[in-house]
């Protein structure tokens, strides 16, 4: 329950829900969705409350209360002609306006409602055009596939834009996206709390965003509260960002631009520098790196005894992302132990290679055989240490002979 609300239970619970109901006191919300880029406000979201006795009950917790199946369709209702009556007093038609982000209760998409159209004549009453309503699917609430796909079929050929809402949540289903085929994916705001210091959920979002961009839809970061989640969302491949960080929800969706201005301003000259900052050390990390292998390189090709251990703590001690070295042979197989430390035994799992292991498989072997003569990975989870790695290799000759040589970086 909102915080405020004094505690509610039993039957008054049917009196909070049947008064808003028959008096429909529900307030809407309108909450900027940004586009960084542009410097812009791409969307709003409409979010609704319910009003009784100077209470406010959020939309899940009046869901909780209806007791009958049709007070759910009737609450969600109100909740929509609400959310559009307010969105059209500022609608300008012609012109470019916001998009209008409305959220559905799929437990009412039945077989029965699927076919009303009653969202598009709502729309279409208040002058708003189709194509400026993005219908909002909570990823989690789907039950019936099968009437929830004629819904998406049926406002999509009308010129409705569908998102697909909280994906990255508990319930996530990535069949979905390829079923339902949204324009735009909401990244639920687990994924980006503290996504800065934890690379596992900044893998995650990085994965979704691919994956959203693959099958041609927008993506939103939602929740971000924080200048370094903004920038890293962005940074990720977000198009665009929703959250706290821009402003709280407002009454009038006129009143969010000039709001949110100052700040797209302030972030899109952070986000510049902060790209800046991570192109440089990028080129400074890739130079460390290309100078730790030319000396490897030379180090091999121009000591008569060989001491591997030996030179890697030589290069260890300037270079302190060395992870290990290892030699092939130009198809691959290796020819040297995984030269380096700190490796944990985990049985199975993690293990460095050994002699006679054949990388013939891995990406960096085949580009060197398809004609380069160097290759830089990217970020990877290591099979050697179950570290997060990255790998330089080159092709030299000495003495006649072509070898690879792999150096491992840790990230």
């Amino acid at each position: 329950m909102s915080a405020g609300n004094c505690f509610v239970e039993g039957s008054h619970t049917n009196n909070v829900l049947s008064d808003i109901l028959a008096k429909k006191s529900v307030r809407t919300l309108f909450h900027p969705i940004c586009s960084v880029t542009k410097r812009q406000v791409f969307g709003v979201e409409a979010l609704s409350r319910g009003d009784y006795n100077d209470s406010v009950f959020s939309p899940p917790e009046l869901f909780s209360y209806a007791v009958n199946p049709g007070d759910i369709l009737d609450l969600d209702r109100i909740f929509r002609e609400k959310a559009i009556k307010n969105y059209s007093l500022e609608y300008k038609a012609g012109e470019q306006n916001p998009l209008l982000f409305l959220n559905i209760n799929t437990s009412v998409l039945i077989g029965s409602t699927i076919g009303s159209n009653s969202l598009a004549d709502l729309v279409c009453s208040h002058g708003i055009e189709p194509q400026e309503v993005v219908i909002e699917l909570l990823e989690s609430g789907i039950e019936n596939e099968e009437i929830l796909l004629k819904f998406v079929n049926n406002y999509r050929e009308m010129g409705f834009r569908i998102a697909l809402d909280d994906v990255g949540a508990g319930c996530s289903n990535l069949n979905r996206m390829v079923a339902i085929q949204p324009s735009i994916i909401k990244i639920d705001r687990f994924l980006i709390q503290d996504i800065h210091q934890e690379f596992y959920k900044r893998s995650v979002f990085k994965g979704i965003v691919s994956i959203a961009h693959d099958i041609g839809a927008m993506v939103v970061a939602e929740g971000v509260e924080t200048e370094q989640e903004a920038l890293v969302c962005l940074e990720d491949g977000a198009d665009y960002l929703q959250g706290f960080y821009f402003c709280k929800p407002l009454p009038s969706s006129g009143d969010i631009s000039s709001v949110s201005e100052k700040k797209l301003k302030t972030l899109a000259s952070s986000f510049k520098y902060h790209c800046l900052t991570e192109l440089k050390m990028k080129k400074r990390r890739s130079y460390e790196q290309i100078t730790t292998l030319k000396e490897l390189v030379k180090q091999i090709t121009t000591l008569a005894n060989l001491d591997y251990d030996e030179i890697f703590r030589n290069l260890k001690a300037k270079n302190s992302n060395l992870e290990c070295f290892y030699i092939l042979n130009e198809h691959g197989v290796q020819l040297s132990t995984t030269v380096g430390g700190n490796f944990l035994s985990s049985g199975q799992l993690y293990q460095p290679a050994g002699i006679g292991f054949d990388h013939g498989m891995k990406r960096y072997v085949i580009s060197l055989q398809s004609g380069l003569t160097r290759y830089i990975s990217g970020h990877y989870l290591s099979l050697a240490s179950g570290r997060v790695c990255q790998t330089l290799a080159e092709l030299i000759e000495w003495k006649g002979v072509r070898y690879i040589l792999c150096i491992d970086f840790t990230y």
